[in-house]
């Protein structure tokens, strides 16, 4: 007669071969605390609750929203705190038009953004400083914001693009290219105005 092995040893061989081959979770259970990003959408946001208009808001508290999607129910239901398993590798905001004298159309204006992720003591952090020290992750699903300094560099605090009793109409292509090849887009355009 076979003796069966005993639980002890089951457990044994088990935490052998995760050892050996690696305790990740498959992430094709839609409950599992492994999540991976496969959608986002963008959206004009004003930090001013007076201006519910998205398509005209002040310079000074204008951001893009950024909202990420998964089909994971447990990380739609808890957020991004379990393990997001793709990061961001690139965030890249294009102009569709002249910027006056600070950008042409086409061109990358990321200078012009600070990343904003969750309520942390280092609330506001530059595209690359995010992607390098934060590892392109945000703290949940609908947390992460670009936000406009109104500054042609924010590294070097040079020249205002929107002056006193100005306004300027933008159009851009904002774009998340992540460390799995998923790329998300979309064309956002707004009237910014300074008081």
């Amino acid at each position: 007669m076979k003796k069966k092995p005993s639980t002890s040893w089951i457990i044994f061989l088990s935490l052998f071969q995760c050892l050996l081959l690696g305790c990740q979770n498959s992430d094709d259970d839609i409950y599992d605390e492994e999540f991976v990003i496969n959608d986002a959408v963008f959206q004009n946001y004003s930090e001013d609750y007076k201006f519910n208009d998205t398509n005209v808001i002040p310079a000074n508290s204008y951001k893009i929203a950024i909202n990420l999607s998964t089909k994971n129910s447990y990380a739609d239901k808890f957020g991004i705190n379990p393990v997001q398993q793709n990061k961001i590798e690139s965030i890249t905001i294009k102009t569709l038009n002249d910027i006056k004298n600070f950008a042409k159309k086409g061109d990358n204006i990321n200078r012009f953004f600070l990343v904003q992720k969750g309520y942390r003591l280092d609330l506001y952090q530059t595209i690359e400083s995010f992607l390098k020290k934060d590892n392109g992750r945000f703290d949940s699903l609908d947390n992460g914001k670009l936000v406009f300094t109104n500054l042609d560099n924010v590294l070097e605090k040079n020249n205002t693009i929107i002056g006193k009793k100005d306004s300027l109409y933008f159009e851009f292509d904002v774009r998340l290219t992540f460390d799995d090849k998923l790329e998300v887009s979309d064309i956002l355009s707004v009237t910014l105005f300074s008081n």
